[in-house]
């Protein structure tokens, strides 16, 4: 009994979804789904108690759902992917990067890092960064020497390890690597 109260409620679930696509004109979801226009158009005239009655037909078995497994697949993959990335997008900024460091590392838009600030009650503005001390930036050149020619998330991730060994803020290790790069850091060329 309760596999067929499971499967009225999927169907009653489906069916006023795509009763609200094609009344908002979105005929193309609920021919992919199956549907013929002319059924779409029986179904739009279907109060919400009918519609009710029909997702109760359970025995008629007139709606299936299956995965496709390598679509699905595909889209976990790239959930996590970018999981991953807020993840460090989150622990780069509780490490004090500043909007220069993510929109160079991640692309981000002052109003992105705004957005994920606000999410982790970061403050807006931290200030100019501060300035390292001569025993600091000597520390910081022998961790970040290896730096030239890493890619963005390289990049990023001895950033994160800079700062976890020194407790030196993100935007001031990246001041020093401005200093060391030149006006446009770019994480392609050797550090000299």
């Amino acid at each position: 009994m309760k596999a067929i109260n499971n499967q009225s409620e999927y169907a009653l679930s489906t069916l006023m979804f795509v009763v609200r696509l094609a009344a908002e004109g979105d005929f193309r979801t609920p021919l992919k789904l199956g549907l013929t226009e002319k059924q779409i158009h029986e179904l739009l005239t279907l109060n919400n108690q009918e519609i009710h009655d029909m997702a109760t037909i359970a025995k008629a078995n007139f709606m299936t759902i299956q995965f496709d497994q390598e679509a699905l697949n595909v889209a976990l993959n790239i959930n996590a992917v970018k999981s991953l990335r807020r993840k460090e997008i989150y622990k780069m900024l509780t490490a004090g990067a500043s909007y220069p460091v993510m929109h160079h590392l991640y692309g981000l838009t002052t109003e992105n890092m705004a957005n994920y600030k606000k999410i982790m009650s970061l403050p807006k503005n931290e200030g100019r960064p501060t300035s390292a001390t001569e025993k600091q930036e000597h520390e910081l050149w022998e961790l970040m020497k290896p730096a030239g020619g890493l890619d963005s998330d390289q990049l990023a991730t001895l950033l994160l390890n800079a700062h976890q060994k020194t407790s030196i803020k993100i935007n001031t290790i990246w001041v020093l690597l401005k200093e060391w790069w030149g006006d446009e850091p770019s994480h392609t060329q050797e550090l000299a």
